[in-house]
């Protein structure tokens, strides 16, 4: 009796494989029972053989922002003792066209040691910066690179009372990694009258445009832009009260590169000359 139970129970299992052997299903997946796909398939994902994305559809690196290649950190070399050099961080700055950097007066004033500059998107490859122009009422300075066909900003046509952010290094934000960081406001205020500067020591007077987005420290000679990402204006100070952002205006950053900008690349008005 125990004998012919167990070859009825070998026979049932039997038939339920062959009415069983050809498919089985799981939601999303049919697989071949007999080639023994199903076990690979059934696998966690980081044992599978094969990818899970279909063929034509592999999810993109993720970009970077538009701004990191455009926008620099600014360091000066400084000569120390037995003839050894640092690099010390003074501010930030960005691309317009040409090689150009443009950055806030106040950040390479009284500067002896030589200038470079840093991108956020290159950040092992530094451009040696040269002095072009300075103007210490409009707090605005402009410094070339040798890499003339570098990316960069293109001014706005005009700018009112909307968005518009603000990128920067700072060591002294609570973020000592030194990496940019972008602060998102508002245009507040087109044209007032402001000094930059701290108490006892004057850096520029001038009308500036005001934001209320976060500044400090750092950011100065950052730059201001829309939502199309043109240019509306230059970081050159904070608030003190609440860090809103003062900036050199449109119009007067328009001014300086109108008259210190030169037309034509720095290389290809050496070929001419």
């Amino acid at each position: 009796m125990k004998l012919l139970k167990i070859v009825l129970l070998t026979f049932a299992i039997w038939i339920g494989m062959i009415s069983f052997q050809s498919q089985l299903y799981v939601p999303g997946l049919e697989l071949s029972w007999k080639s023994g796909q199903w076990r690979d398939a059934l696998r966690m994902p980081n044992e599978s053989k094969t990818s899970a994305v279909p063929s034509g559809t592999e999810q993109k690196m993720e970009e970077k922002p538009f701004y990191l290649a455009r926008t620099v950190k600014l360091y000066e070399r400084r000569e120390i003792a037995d003839h050894r050099a640092i690099a010390v961080f003074i501010g930030s700055g960005f691309f317009v066209k040409g090689g150009y950097v443009v950055t806030t007066h106040h950040v390479i004033a009284d500067r002896t040691g030589s200038l470079y500059a840093i991108d956020g998107e290159s950040s092992d490859h530094r451009y040696d910066a040269k002095l072009v122009a300075s103007d210490p009422v409009k707090d605005l300075a402009l410094l070339r690179t040798d890499d003339a066909d570098h990316a960069y900003f293109e001014l706005a046509d005009s700018v009112g009372y909307e968005e518009v952010s603000i990128v920067g290094t700072s060591y002294e934000a609570g973020d000592r990694s030194g990496e940019f960081r972008k602060e998102d406001g508002k245009v507040k205020t087109l044209s007032k009258y402001a000094t930059i500067g701290r108490p006892g020591h004057i850096l520029s007077q001038e009308y500036r445009m005001f934001v209320t987005a976060l500044s400090f420290p750092g950011y100065s000679g950052g730059p201001a832009f829309n939502k199309e990402g043109k240019l509306v204006g230059v970081a050159a100070g904070a608030f003190a009260k609440t860090h809103e952002a003062v900036l050199v205006k449109l119009d007067h950053l328009r001014e300086f590169l109108e008259q210190h900008q030169p037309s034509e690349p720095p290389d290809a008005a050496s070929d001419e000359s």
